[in-house]
């Protein structure tokens, strides 16, 4: 939610390119680790931020933003890109990690996470209107309430991107289906990201299996996120 409220506030462009420098920072940083508290600032807070930052919500503002119809289906494309890209990069990245080692791979991934941030600034837009363009399925602008002042506030709604986003949390409580996804949510996170995600590896070598082997197998993972 405060991904979103920020994206609101600043737009789409700007927060995806911060999430990506977070990303590029925190993987860098790695390499120079040389403690425990180390891991948690740079693969905990930074890496956290910046992944979180374009998580889902990025998804869900791009398909509202831009697209009057079929926001389910582009929803659904995009979050299975997420899928082909562990599908893709995770055999290789564990191939790297390998040999020649771990912090070439990290190394790898701060810099291709820096070097689509340029790209992000110079063609992702934060909306159709960026273009000249009417979101994809909608046939005649929506007309525009009249513009308030630069010191006018809805009434209930703060200006500030945290508070607000605490004010949609609030709302959104008293709702059961929001709950129901909230249930959804951590029972997947809990047994994909929480045990596959971070455990498998680590436990295939440990019953002997190679770790560029246990990285394909979860990438076959991948697979059937894209087709679900």
């Amino acid at each position: 939610p405060f991904a979103a409220a920020l994206m609101e506030r600043f737009g789409i462009r700007a927060v995806t390119a911060t999430g990506l420098v977070l990303i590029g920072a925190g993987s860098a940083l790695t390499v120079l680790v040389t403690q425990s508290w180390q891991i948690l600032l740079t693969w905990g807070l930074l890496i956290g931020l910046g992944t979180g930052s374009m998580a889902l919500v990025f998804a869900a503002t791009i398909a509202n933003t831009w697209f009057a119809k079929s926001r389910g289906l582009v929803i659904g494309i995009l979050t299975a890109g997420s899928a082909a890209g562990q599908l893709v990069f995770l055999p290789f990245i564990a191939m790297l990690a390998q040999d020649p080692g771990w912090r070439q791979a990290s190394l790898l991934i701060a810099a291709g996470a820096l070097a689509v941030v340029p790209l992000v600034l110079k063609f992702l837009k934060n909306s159709p209107a960026d273009v000249g363009a009417l979101p994809y399925g909608e046939t005649e602008p929506e007309e525009q309430p009249a513009e308030p002042s630069a010191d006018a506030v809805e009434p209930g709604r703060s200006s500030n991107a945290a508070v607000r986003a605490l004010q949609v949390l609030k709302r959104a409580s008293k709702v059961r289906t929001f709950w129901a996804l909230v249930a959804g949510f951590a029972i997947c996170g809990a047994t994909t990201n929480g045990l596959i995600g971070t455990h498998f590896i680590p436990s295939a070598h440990d019953h002997g299996m190679p770790e560029t082997t246990a990285a394909g197998l979860l990438a076959v993972v991948g697979i059937f996120d894209i087709l679900g």
